[in-house]
């Protein structure tokens, strides 16, 4: 019998009991919150081998800090009774789910994933579990794993801790009823039939490929809803564990191959032969997920379609005889080819803007190597070599001329064009912060000059530019990525706006003569025209291909799906996909999953926390316990999410914001976001209540007594320029505007200096100026320094995020009777080229958060589709 109340906690009721344990729910007096307190029944008790194993989970437990780990919380000692004062976890077990038949194979996943990170951790400190079922891992409401009861769990030196384990009709535990043996001498079993390893039924040594195996038992059970290994009776369970195969047939026919491969090496007898550490296994599923669903193909279904396989062959040769005596002479369209196009690093980075010839015989693509000025590369379709064109410096969403001899593109806020043999580079007119543009038979460049705003047409020889749409009003809507149809005379292009979080754009047509203006389709992406007759656009990044009659701009059928999983910009409305004249499809699939992931600031990683997902921005609060993070939807949009960056978790707290950073206040109690018509807002970080819309433009920090930030805003007349806006509310008020761009403003510790990106010597570089307006600006960097985001540090050291070189740059500053002295620029994080390009950094400069991709090389590999039009075409 056990007291009412052990130290400060108040026994409520029994939860559960074993023969080698019992639990309880307790109340603790002190902190008001629920336990889970753990006791040996009373056989056990007195018994010192079990005592001292008792006192061995508990030190176990206590090394195992991770959020996916039931967490102790102190060891109770009590009129000679020993507890474990352990982290209650509401739920209920995978064995309780399972009662109710398979899970669903995403959300399977989704626990077989939490659970091999669980136990990776436990490996990495060297425990080994040893009793990993259903029983023992709890799924809380809100879909969070917790692997319990390290009631087996031994050291990889072979000291276990507690046998204590709550046992389950269908998958009892075994132990050794011989209290001299020692857990790891061969003869004694311990484990629980049907989960435990071949060499755990043998009773020989164990090690983490026993768990590796158990794993597999498990996720086979969440898939299928049935044991990999069972019996009418415990020797009847070891039995099958030792001499028969899982049926992999029952596996659900939306199993990825990566999941099914990953189950035969959990599941081997040989444990030589068996997957050798957990973390492989979390990775597998994680590109099993990221890559999609590779349905499993059933030897039962091939089985039960073999007869109607052989009638087929037979109808077939009959067919073919028969085809062979009446055919005609006539020509056959030509296959569809498939084929992947790597982007080797020598040349090209994986996220490069990329453009077919009309003939489909040469891509163009605009980037470069890490560390090198991005540039124009072309490269034959019939070759596997890429040559630069000269001249083509710091190049974007380049297009073609109608006759495939010309590449336009935009450069330092130009239009310009270029040979696409190679040669002197023309410059046609000037283009501020572009969007896009397109090559008229007639010779004719309608584009998109700025962010937001109006069409332009302009002679590809170059002249002055002549408005040729209207946004009106006061709606924020901009014309961008215009693409012109076979006649020349009309151009389909985008129109993006704010006046609904559900849909903010659509496809438009646009007659040049008339400057008629006919909506088309209402999808948020750029539509391209491709014959024979097809408009092409992105929906939920899906590529669609949807029957079009170019004559009368009408369509002629519903949309069928091109390709899936198109990477895809929904700030731009721009899929990654270029398409030629001749039939040619290439594209670039979405980029992978990212995790975030801690380091130091020499580069070393301190661990990942939470699940993956496609973080486009961060930034950490001032306590740095919290992150604020953009996620990108599957549907392309972006909502705010704050991450614990502790325990992993995270919770959603606004939708469909732009893809802009969401930065804190120096409080910690608000931050700034940008919504999705592009105005600045800012709201309470715990319930986005009161919220304050502030200004258009993006805020990229606030001044350190929280009262103003600095806003990034399009300005007509002189382009990206600087605001400062009060926090409460108020008129922007401008920051040294120019013919230039000017962006990215933060603020010195003292409030007093503006760091911001200054484009007037042609390149972005790095300038200091003060806050107050008296005084010129000073430039701090001058090495084609492309600043991608600014860290002001508590110390007064200015870190630069440098895109041209994916590294970081240190310029110590100092503050003194109002006079600023910056010291020589030097590099941080050791000198390493950044894990990810979404970073953030604590203020005491001391540790780097990054969302580091899942898999780094998704993205570095386009798809070439060849003939695409006959397969779409062709009846299903």
């Amino acid at each position: 019998m056990h007291p009412s109340t052990i130290g400060p906690f108040k026994i409520e009721r029994e939860l559960g009991r074993g023969g080698m344990g019992e639990v309880y729910l307790a109340r603790d007096t002190r902190l008001d919150r629920q336990v889970a307190i753990k006791a040996l029944p009373a056989h056990l008790a007195q018994d010192p081998d079990r005592l001292a194993r008792f006192q061995r989970e508990a030190k176990v437990l206590a090394s195992l800090n991770h959020p996916g780990i039931g967490a102790i919380y102190g060891l109770e000692e009590v009129e000679g009774h020993q507890y474990l004062i352990l982290e209650f976890v509401e739920g209920e077990t995978l064995a309780d789910r399972l009662a109710k038949g398979p899970i669903a194979v995403d959300e399977a996943l989704t626990f077989a994933r939490q659970m091999a990170e669980a136990l990776e951790i436990a490996h990495e400190k060297g425990i080994i579990h040893r009793d990993l079922k259903p029983g023992n891992v709890m799924v809380t409401p809100d879909g969070a794993v917790k692997v319990l009861d390290f009631g087996l769990a031994r050291t990889e030196e072979g000291t276990t801790s507690s046998v204590a384990s709550k046992g389950f009709a269908d998958s009892p535990t075994v132990t050794s009823p011989a209290r001299m043996h020692s857990p790891t001498i061969p003869g004694v079993i311990m484990g629980t039939a049907g989960y435990m390893s071949p060499e755990q039924a043998r009773g020989k040594p164990v090690d983490k490929r026993s768990d590796i195996f158990s794993f597999g038992c498990v996720l086979y059970e969440m898939l299928t809803g049935v044991m990999p290994f069972h019996g009418e009776t415990v020797a009847d369970a070891i039995g099958a564990t030792l001499h028969k195969e899982s049926d992999f047939g029952l596996l659900p026919p939306g199993t990825p191959l990566r999941v099914r491969d990953l189950l035969t090496n959990c599941l081997a007898k040989d444990r030589k032969n068996r997957l050798h550490d957990i973390g492989d296994a979390r990775l597998a599923i994680e590109q099993a997920v990221a890559t999609g669903v590779e349905p499993v193909f059933h030897a039962a279904a091939r089985q039960s379609w073999a007869p109607w396989i052989a009638a087929a062959a037979v109808c077939a040769i009959i067919a073919a005889a028969t085809w062979i005596k009446l055919q005609t002479v006539k020509s056959q369209p030509a296959p569809v080819v498939r084929a992947n196009i790597a982007l080797t690093p020598e040349y090209l980075n994986g996220d490069a803007p990329i453009a077919l010839s009309p003939d489909g015989k040469t891509l163009v693509l605009a980037g470069g190597a890490r560390g090198e000025v991005s540039r124009l590369w072309v490269r034959p379709m019939d070759t596997l070599s890429v040559q630069p064109l000269q001249g083509t410096e710091e190049a974007i969403d380049p297009f073609w001329s109608p006759d495939g001899k010309s590449i336009a593109f935009f450069s330092k806020s130009k239009l310009r064009r270029v040979p696409a043999a190679g040669g002197n580079v023309t410059q046609i007119c000037d283009a501020e912060s572009p969007r896009g543009g397109s090559w008229g038979s007639d010779g004719t460049i309608v584009f998109a000059p700025m962010t937001f705003g109006p069409l332009f047409r302009v002679a590809a020889t170059g002249g002055t530019p002549a408005q040729v749409t209207e946004t009106g009003g006061e709606q924020r809507v901009t014309h961008r990525l215009p693409g012109f149809l076979p006649d020349g005379k009309r151009v389909l292009f985008s129109e993006k706006y704010g006046t609904s979080n559900d849909t903010n754009g659509q496809i438009m047509l646009l007659d040049l003569a008339s400057k008629k203006v006919t909506p088309i389709a209402k999808e948020s992406s750029q539509g391209i025209y491709a014959p024979p007759g097809y408009l092409i656009f992105v929906h939920a990044t899906n590529l669609m291909a949807r029957p079009f009659d170019a004559a009368t701009a009408t369509f002629t059928g519903e949309a069928v799906v091109l390709a899936e999983n198109v990477a895809f910009n929904q700030n731009r409305f721009t899929g990654a996909f270029t398409i030629s004249t001749q039939g040619t499809l290439v594209y670039r699939s979405k980029p992978s999953l990212k995790r975030l992931e801690w380091f130091d600031m020499e580069g070393h990683s301190q661990g990942s926390i939470g699940d993956p997902a496609n973080f486009g921005a961060l930034d950490l609060a001032p306590d740095t316990d919290r992150a604020a993070a953009i996620i990108q939807r599957d549907d392309g949009k972006h909502d705010i999410w704050i991450c614990d960056t502790a325990r992993g978790t995270r919770a959603k707290l606004v939708e469909n914001v732009f893809g802009a950073v969401a930065a804190w206040s120096p409080s910690g109690k608000r931050i700034s976001y940008v919504d999705s018509k592009t105005r600045t807002h800012a709201c309470d970080a715990e319930s986005a209540s009161n919220d304050v819309s502030l200004a258009d433009g993006s805020a990229s920090g606030w001044s350190r007594d929280g009262t103003v930030l600095s806003v990034t805003r399009q300005d007509p007349k002189t382009g990206m320029d600087l605001y400062f806006v009060d926090a409460a509310g108020g008129d922007p008020r401008p920051f040294r505007p120019s013919p230039d761009q000017e962006m990215g403003g933060v603020f010195s510790p003292d409030s007093k200096w503006l760091a911001y990106a200054w484009n007037q010597s042609g390149t972005p570089e790095v300038y200091i100026a003060p806050v107050s307006g008296a005084g010129a600006s000073r430039q701090i960097t001058s090495t084609g320094t492309r600043p991608r985001r600014l860290h002001w540090l508590d110390d007064g050291t200015l870190i630069i995020d440098d895109a041209a070189t994916d590294r970081l740059t240190a310029i110590p500053c100092t503050f003194k009777d109002g006079k600023l002295e910056c010291g020589a620029p030097r590099p941080a994080f050791g000198g390493l080229e950044l894990p990810s390009r979404v970073i953030t950094i604590t203020r005491d400069g001391k540790r780097l958060l990054a969302a580091v991709p899942v898999n780094k090389d998704q993205g570095s590999t386009l798809i070439l589709v060849q003939n695409w039009p006959v397969e779409i075409a062709s009846p299903r």
